[in-house]
């Protein structure tokens, strides 16, 4: 059996995009990241009407709180923040 590895090459479309600032962005691992036992991940979506676009192209701020409640005892909590910008189309 031989292993085949599978190599996306992006399209031009694609490339576009991501040099437009369309791509995943992916926060820093906080220091000690590696030291903890377990991780949980929360995703959170957010589609704009016009007005609310409008609104955020004045101010440019977009403050997002998420509240985590547990069962279980935690000691110890580091965050690290992952963001996309959706190119216009894109799913």
């Amino acid at each position: 059996m031989t292993n085949q590895a599978m190599i996306h090459i992006p399209t031009l479309g694609e490339r576009i995009r991501w040099g437009l600032g369309f791509k995943f962005h992916r926060g820093e691992d906080p220091e000690g990241a590696e030291k903890m036992s377990g991780w949980m991940m929360t995703t959170a979506s957010f589609h704009f009407d016009i007005l609310d676009r409008l609104r955020l192209l004045l101010t440019g701020r977009l403050h997002i709180q998420i509240a985590q409640h547990t069962n279980v005892q935690v000691d110890t909590s580091i965050n690290r923040v992952d963001y996309v910008i959706k190119a216009p189309g894109e799913r």
